[in-house]
């Protein structure tokens, strides 16, 4: 690619140092615009190509000026036989040269094998036949210049094929012509918005081009030469803007490259600053165009998470999907419209400037997945532990509770048959144990895990508690509608801890997403650690106050759980 470009820059300037003199003939007003829009052409081709990820567009829009120089060639004046004699081959090759880099804009290949066909018909026609076919038989004085030099491509002297060919060529030119521009307007309306933002101008301006070539093969048709006439001068004037443009198309892509290019870097460093995460998923939302973009970071398991670390599952919807990877690994997934992706190359720049902040917000989704994910371990424990309570409070209840009370009715059967004193004594202090016994087994199993809790729910278990307690309590206030089973535990087991240390006023108020515990005692608990881990654990922070008049905890526990 770059020895390419450099041998395109030195035949751009070579024919830029022959075409001046034979300009200047017309006075530095022509001179001057052929010189510059010929050079801008060259310049821009050959900078796009050695540009990082140049393709060979750049080189087209090279060749494409360096034609246009060649294109002035084409006059009586010029006094050199062998720049004459290109310039009747090549005067055809600038459209054609011209529409094939815009129509392979950005990427340097041609869509689809339909255009290539058209490109390379427009080769044969605009080139061959138009250009090749007739200098083979092309007698300048012959054909009544006598001031022009000789064509030194001329194999034999053919009167009527000269005069016949020149038109064919016209007229297949023309509608060559014609056609490549309906290719070129046909691949701007069914190209993606994204797309028609970056190639609009470029496909602009080959139509531009084509059009006005179509008109002046048009006007020669008839005498069978181009007539030099003010009208043919503007359209050539046409063609030179037109080759400009295409040049400056490519101008402010790479413009609006840099830019978003800066724009990433400036973010990066606000970033790096600041030592948080940002959202990067508006940030390229607004800097590609694209308000439904969704992005996703790949975690160690394959599982690919949001921002915030929660599940994210891209694609979708005919959707597509962009990865991008640093040294091979993937740090981010993109899921767009699929139009997104024709403009590659400003996406890739925009992508390749958002490295690092995209890296630095992976590893924050990463850290905030494995916090969840923690969390979400922590629940789990605590519910198989509430499940294992509920299994031990059943197999007491339903089994030992059972059969002792099954063992004391057996004693009282046993008292009301017996007429021995002694037997009646004992039998009466056996059932007295188990009354004491079962008395114990039935706290035990409250304590594990209070079953009027989980049947009636948070009311009635701290209504039970407070029957259970030697302390005195006094509930100022509490939901009424049930609350998630964990949380109702959580609640329960905060109250019961304290009330083991005297009488103790409990305020339970819930909202739309946080509910509020607070809880008043005279007492100092040992510990509430087991209690902060619990409430911990479902997302909900405990407060512990201990003051000389005894202790007050504050909870607050989100609804949803």
């Amino acid at each position: 690619m770059k020895a390419a470009a450099v041998g395109l820059l030195t035949l751009g300037a070579v024919c830029a140092w022959l075409t001046w003199p034979i300009a200047l003939r017309d006075g530095p007003r022509i001179a001057v615009p052929v010189l510059v829009v010929g050079l801008v052409a060259v310049g821009v081709g050959v900078a796009s190509a050695l540009r990082r990820g140049g393709t060979a567009f750049g080189l087209l829009l090279a060749l494409a000026g360096s034609l246009w120089f060649v294109s002035q060639w084409n006059t009586a004046t010029i006094g050199n036989a062998a720049l004459f004699s290109v310039a009747i081959v090549c005067w055809g090759a600038l459209p054609a040269v011209s529409t094939h880099a815009a129509l392979a804009y950005p990427s340097g290949r041609l869509p689809s094998f339909s255009v290539r066909i058209a490109v390379v018909a427009g080769y044969l026609m605009l080139v061959g036949v138009l250009g090749v076919l007739p200098a083979l038989v092309f007698n300048p004085v012959e054909g009544g210049c006598q001031a022009c030099p000789d064509n030194v491509l001329l194999l034999a002297s053919a009167t009527r094929l000269a005069g016949v060919l020149p038109r064919i060529g016209g007229v297949s030119g023309m509608l060559t012509a014609v056609v490549l521009a309906a290719v070129c307007i046909a691949k701007g309306s069914v190209s993606s918005s994204a797309a028609r933002r970056r190639t609009g101008l470029l496909l602009g301006s080959a139509v531009v081009m084509l059009l006005a070539t179509a008109a002046i093969l048009f006007r020669s048709v008839v005498p069978a030469a181009v007539p030099l006439d003010q009208t043919t001068a503007a359209l050539v004037a046409v063609q030179g803007i037109s080759l400009c443009t295409l040049a400056l198309g490519d101008v402010v892509e790479w413009v609006r490259v840099r830019r978003a290019r800066s724009r990433m870097a400036r973010y990066a460093l606000e970033i790096g600053r600041s030592a948080t995460t940002g959202d990067m998923r508006q940030v390229l939302a607004a800097e590609l165009g694209e308000p439904g973009l969704a992005l996703a970071y790949p975690l160690d398991d394959g599982r690919l998470v949001d921002s915030s670390g929660a599940p994210s599952r891209p694609g979708g919807d005919g959707r597509a999907t962009t990865a991008l990877a640093i040294d091979g690994r993937t740090v981010a997934v993109l899921t767009h419209r699929a139009g997104l992706s024709d403009d590659h190359r400003f996406v890739g720049e925009v992508l390749s400037a958002a490295r690092l902040p995209l890296d630095n917000e992976r590893l924050w989704a990463q850290a905030r997945a494995q916090v969840t994910e923690l969390a979400a371990s922590r629940i789990r424990i605590i519910e198989s532990g509430e499940t294992e309570r509920r299994r031990l409070e059943r197999d007491l209840h339903d089994g030992a509770q059972q059969r002792l009370v099954a063992l004391m009715l057996t004693l009282r059967l046993a008292r009301s048959t017996t007429t021995d004193a002694a037997d009646v004594e004992l039998i009466d202090a056996a059932i007295g144990t188990l009354r004491e016994v079962v008395a114990s087994v039935r706290r035990v199993a409250s304590g594990i895990y209070p079953a009027v809790l989980a049947e009636a729910g948070l009311r009635a278990g701290l209504l039970a508690l407070a029957e259970e307690s030697p302390h005195p309590m006094h509930v100022l206030a509490v939901p009424p509608d049930r609350l998630p089973a964990a949380t109702e535990t959580a609640v329960y087991l905060m109250v019961s801890a304290l009330i083991r240390c005297g009488p103790v006023k409990v305020s339970i108020v819930g909202g739309e997403r946080a509910l509020a515990v607070d809880v008043v005692t005279s007492g100092y608990p040992d510990s509430m650690t087991e209690i902060e881990d619990r409430i911990g654990a479902l997302g909900g922070t405990l407060t512990v106050d201990r003051s000389s008049t005894g202790t007050s905890a504050h909870a607050e526990l989100p609804c949803g759980l």
